[in-house]
Order: C-alpha cells, then sequence, then structure tokens
C-alpha cells in the first residue's frame, strides 16, 4: 500500500510538468489493421529470433473489438503484426500493450523488444516498451502463446510518447485502484473496531470482504496500474483469482446475521459449496496438481453464483419485507448486473460498449452494507435500550451495569450468609375495606414505601434504607442491613423508625379514602440470619431465606393475642432487636413477657418476652383492648 501511495504522489507531483510539455508532441494513437498467423514460424540463426515471413500472403488481415485472431481451432501459438504509424511527432516513442494471454514475444525488424512468460503460466502483466528511432512504419510483430481459452491482447494497443502514455495509465486506471485503496483503508478501520468490539461479528464480515474486494480490484490483470506497484505478477494472479473465490463468503455470513433465519440451510449449503470449491482450486494449484488457469473460468461460475444466491436472498427479504432489505436490494442490483456483464464481456458474449464500471457499484453495494449494520446497530441498541428500561422494573440499576458489563446474573447480589433485621408489615383487616378506590390506596402506599426503602441507594458500595423481599396484596416484607449494607451501624435503630415512616405513610394514604374507622396494620421486626439465594432451575429470581424473615412473621402474628380491639396499630419487636435499641427508642416499648400458661412465639421457643408500641390512640377508652395470653401460642 506504501508503494501505491507513493506512486500517487509522484504521478500527481508530475501532473503540472506533463501538462506543460511541448503542444506539438502528438497524442497516443491507438494501432488499427491488424494481421494475425496461426502456428509457429521457424527458429532462426540468433538466440529468440525467428524466421519471420514478411510476405503479405502470410497474413490475414481481421477486425474485431479486441486484437484476438479469429479461428483459432486449438491453435496454442498466434502471430499478431501491425504497421506502426509513420507520421507521429513524439520524443521518447513507446508502446503500450495493457495485456495479453499469456506468453508474449514482441519483434519490430526481427530484433527483441520485449518477452514475458514461455509455456508455463507466469501471471498477467503488462508491457509498456520504448521503440528505437526508426520504427516509423515498420511492422510490429508479436508472438503469443498461450494453453488458455483466450489467446489474444486485452485492450487496444497505442504507440505514444512515454510520458504521455504513462500520464494514459496512471488516469485511467486511478478510478479503480482508489476505490481500491479505499476498500483497503476500510477494511483496516474496521478490523481495528472489530478487535475492540468481538463480539459484533458483522464488523469482522464487513472488514474481510472489504479486503478481499480490494484485493480483486487491485490486482485484476486490467488493472496496469496495481501492476506497477506489485511486481510478482504470478503471486498477483493468485492472490487476485482466491480473493474472486472467497469474496462472496463474507458477505454471506453478513446477511446470515442481517436476514432471518427463513433461508438458512439454503444459504448455509451454497457457503459450503462455494468454500470447499476455493480451498479445493487453492490447494490443487499450489501444489501443482491442477493448472490455476484451468479453475478461473469454473470459479468466475461460482462467483456469479454465489452472488446471484445472494441477490435472490435479497429479493426474498425485499418480497418478505425484512428490515434494511430494500437498501441492500438496491446496492446489490447493481453489483450483480455489472458482474453478469464483466464475465460475458470476458467470453466475447456482450458488446464491448456495454459497461457497467463494477469498482462503481462495489463501493455503492459496500456502503448499502455498512447503512445496514449501521441501521441494524441501531435498532438493537434501541432494542437493548427499551430491554435495560424494562429490566429496570425488575433489577436494581447495579445488576444492568454488571450485566452490561458481561457479569452473570447470579453474580449481581450478594448470596453469602448474612444478618439483618426483617420488618413485616401487614394492613389489619383488608379484606374488609369497602371502597371504590381500594386499589388506587394500594398502589400510592405500596410506591411511597419502596420509594423509601431506596433511599440512598448506592449501587456501586451496595447500600440502601432497606430492600424490599416480597409484596403480598395487603403487605410486605422488608430487610435492612442485608443484601444491602443499612445507612448506619445499629439496623435495629433504622428498622424502627423505618417503620414509623411506612405507618405514617399509611395514614396519610388512608386520609383521602375518608373511612369512618381508621385503616390499620401490625408490624413486626425480628433481627437475625438471612441470605440470599438463586435458584439453580428455572427463572433465576432472588430471593433471601432465614431465620429473620420467619420470626418477622411471627412477632407480627403476635397482635392477634396482644390486641383485642383490632382498631389500633401496633409494632412489636424481638428482645434481640430492643437491646440493640437507643435508650430513648427503648423507652417507647412495653415489655410483655412470654412462657407463662404456655404462650411460645412459634419458631422461637427461647424467647422470654417481647416488646410492643400502640402506633395510634384507641378510639374508645374503654378496658378490654388487651386480653390475657394465658394458654396461646402463635
Amino acid at each position: 500500500m506504501g508503494k501505491i501511495i507513493r506512486y500517487l504522489i509522484i504521478f500527481f507531483s508530475m501532473m503540472p510538468f506533463l501538462r506543460a510539455q511541448d503542444r506539438t508532441i502528438s497524442e497516443p494513437i491507438k494501432l488499427l489493421d491488424w494481421e494475425y498467423h496461426w502456428r509457429d514460424f521457424p527458429p532462426g540463426t540468433e538466440l529468440d529470433s525467428y524466421e519471420i515471413d514478411t510476405h503479405d500472403n502470410a497474413w490475414t488481415a481481421f477486425h474485431a473489438d479486441l486484437p484476438r485472431p479469429p479461428h483459432r481451432n486449438g491453435n496454442k501459438i498466434g502471430w499478431l503484426r501491425v504497421k506502426l504509424p509513420t507520421h507521429l511527432n513524439v520524443k521518447d516513442p513507446t508502446i503500450l500493450i495493457p495485456g495479453f494471454d499469456i506468453a508474449i514475444k514482441v519483434y519490430l525488424k526481427n530484433k527483441l523488444l520485449f518477452e514475458f512468460g514461455d509455456d508455463t503460466f507466469a501471471g498477467f502483466r503488462h508491457a509498456l516498451i520504448r521503440l528505437p528511432a526508426d520504427y516509423q512504419g515498420n511492422h510490429l510483430y508479436i508472438r503469443l502463446y498461450s494453453d488458455h481459452v483466450n489467446l489474444g491482447l486485452f485492450y487496444d494497443v497505442v504507440v505514444g510518447n512515454y510520458s504521455n502514455l504513462l500520464q494514459d495509465i496512471f488516469s485511467s486506471n486511478l478510478a479503480v485502484s482508489s476505490v481500491a485503496l479505499l476498500f483497503y483503508f476500510m477494511s483496516l478501520i474496521l478490523l481495528i473496531i472489530s478487535c475492540l468490539n468481538l463480539k459484533l461479528r458483522e464488523i469482522h464480515h464487513l472488514s474481510l470482504f472489504a479486503f478481499l474486494l480490494a484485493n480483486v480490484l487491485m490486482l485484476v490483470p486490467t488493472n496496469v496500474l496495481g501492476q506497477f506497484v506489485f511486481k510478482n505478477y504470478y503471486l498477483n494472479f493468485h492472490v487476485f483469482h482466491f480473493s474472486t473465490l472467497l469474496v462472496p463468503l463474507p458477505a454471506f455470513l453478513f446477511f446470515e446475521k442481517i436476514f432471518s433465519k427463513k433461508h438458512y440451510m439454503f444459504m448455509r449449503t451454497v457457503f459450503w459449496l462455494v468454500l470447499a470449491f476455493a480451498a479445493a482450486s487453492i490447494i490443487l494449484s499450489i501444489s501443482g496438481y491442477v493448472r490455476i488457469l484451468s479453475t478461473v473460468h469454473i470459479g468466475q461460475s461460482v462467483t456469479a453464483f454465489a452472488t446471484l444466491t445472494i441477490f435472490v436472498r435479497s429479493l426474498l427479504a425485499m418480497k418478505d419485507k425484512e428490515p434494511f432489505s430494500n437498501v441492500v436490494g438496491f446496492g446489490l442490483m447493481g453489483l450483480f448486473i455489472s458482474s453478469m456483464l464483466e464475465i460475458a464481456r470476458h467470453f466475447e458474449l456482450a458488446p464491448r460498449g456495454i459497461h457497467i464500471p463494477m469498482h462503481f457499484w462495489s463501493l455503492v453495494f459496500y456502503f448499502s452494507m455498512i447503512i445496514v449494520l449501521t441501521m441494524s446497530i441501531n435498532s438493537t441498541f434501541k432494542q437493548n435500550e427499551h430491554a435495560y428500561r424494562q429490566l429496570k422494573k425488575v433489577f436494581y440499576p447495579h445488576q444492568i451495569n454488571l450485566i452490561k458489563k458481561s457479569f452473570e446474573l447470579e453474580k449481581t447480589m450478594p448470596t453469602h450468609p448474612g444478618e439483618a433485621c426483617v420488618i413485616s408489615f401487614d394492613i389489619i383487616g383488608s379484606s374488609q375495606i369497602q371502597h371504590v378506590r381500594i386499589k388506587e390506596f394500594y398502589r400510592n402506599f405500596f410506591a411511597r414505601c419502596n420509594s423509601v426503602m431506596a433511599d440512598g441507594y448506592d449501587g456501586e458500595n451496595l447500600r440502601s434504607t432497606a430492600y424490599r423481599i416480597k409484596e403480598m396484596g395487603d403487605g410486605f416484607l422488608c430487610s435492612i442491613g442485608y443484601p444491602f449494607q443499612a445507612l448506619s451501624p445499629n439496623t435495629a435503630n433504622e428498622a424502627v423508625n423505618l417503620a414509623k415512616r411506612f405507618y405514617k405513610i399509611l395514614l396519610e394514604e388512608s386520609q383521602f379514602l375518608q373511612l369512618d374507622t381508621p385503616i390499620c396494620c401490625g408490624i413486626g421486626i425480628a433481627l437475625d440470619s438471612l441470605s440470599g439465594f438463586y435458584p439453580d432451575s428455572g427463572a433465576k429470581e432472588y430471593d433471601l431465606f432465614g431465620r429473620a424473615l420467619i420470626l418477622s412473621t411471627r412477632y407480627e402474628g403476635m397482635r392477634k393475642l396482644i390486641l383485642k380491639d383490632q382498631g389500633r396499630s401496633i409494632m412489636i419487636i424481638q428482645e434481640k432487636v430492643h437491646i440493640s435499641l437507643d435508650r430513648e427508642l427503648r423507652k417507647e416499648f412495653t415489655e410483655y413477657e412470654l412462657g407463662e400458661g404456655g404462650v411460645v412465639v412459634r419458631d422461637d421457643p427461647a424467647a422470654k418476652r417481647l416488646f410492643y408500641v400502640h402506633l395510634n390512640s384507641r378510639k374508645s377508652e374503654s378496658a378490654g383492648n388487651l386480653v390475657p395470653l394465658h394458654g396461646h401460642a402463635v
């Protein structure tokens, strides 16, 4: 690539000089009136010379779009001759033969001017030959050898001043070479991007596609500028040929990702057939078992079939109205038509004047693929953002961030054993509340309580006011201290104060119902072990288990024995919680002895006492709110 850039810089630096040349120098002219002779002439006495028959009756004139003699009839050697102009005013007379099949010797007055190749294929190249001063009016003789399907010259042969021809070579091949350089550049950029994001395979496919397409355009035998830079013509043609065979494959993989899996098996079958042929062609030709030229036409047919398959798949996608199919179809249609015309021109089945620059359509098609990739990434980004927005309804923000960083879900929340205060909150007599707006009341109440629990949330250090464990129809469970750290070291204080806030929210939200009797609640708080876990099978939903969870519900259930008047709200706490409270908070609670008459807290038989506090005053001061607990167990 550095050589190409260097040649381009030299060319553009020469432009002012070339344009400022003597205006009297003739422009390059095309050589016409070709004649041919089949079979070889006898070798001459000198090395690399032949006894060329110069008589006119030994030569047959022909007119064709390309200097390729007709009526070959299996001949491997043929001669061409053309008369050089007599009135051409040039300082440095030079003849340009853009390409030939497949070995050539050029003579002027039986003097060898140029030769390339022999009876073995050595690649395709051009011939830029400086002529002697006495060239005018003499015949130029060209000996051609080819066991290939073609024998002759690629394009028109021109004669002119050396610098003018050099300028023509650059200008006529500059477009296709520039497109090839652009493809190399895009391939490099996409390769760097793909290395940064290995999971986005579409970028890998586009990078490889651009590299192979750049090889095809830069090393195609008709690109004389590419031959100027890359001097190993045999290697050039191998790279060109194998790139031509392989170039559809990354496109297959790209569209396999973009389009639906509706025709997956057919596309995969064609993909493996093309890959198998390319691999066999590469191995057999390099090892010498098969001549590379014998696979050229078959390879072009395979490439055309693969391109046709992609084209048909694109049409089916357009028919099914799959996303991005219209953009792909436009670019692919031009590429397919230009490919078919190139093959038809190669077999001389299409007129020479019908030509759509393939490098132009290749660029259009490639940009259509980039547009599709951009649209696909944008669509995927929007889908992911929507998915993340929905996940935020289920997971905490720090979990979403860790998942984005490729962490497993099971690693986003603590699963080690811990200790925490658990609050069991239950609305008393919820089934007896008959109000048209009761659902709205529950929705607002739970939303405000969840908001309070999320106060002080710090996903980096896993800290928060509380963690909501579970929400029931008329209550909920939450923990303080695990899995999130409490905002202060004393989780008991945090739990009692938080329970009071929940009760305050209950009073505020129940006011708009305007009920004659207040909505009351029972709150139980216990401090004990707690652990997190994810199920081994099924949906991976984070959950908690442990004694703290069980005991909180057991202590909340003790209100049924403590309270006779269900019109009051009560908070009942475990002795361990009470001991852990600050002195001022402990004074608010009333002690109740357990064990007399067989009264125990279920699942906590060792408990000797519990502590409770009424959260609201009695509506009636009549006795009977408290009932004796003799002979009862909860």
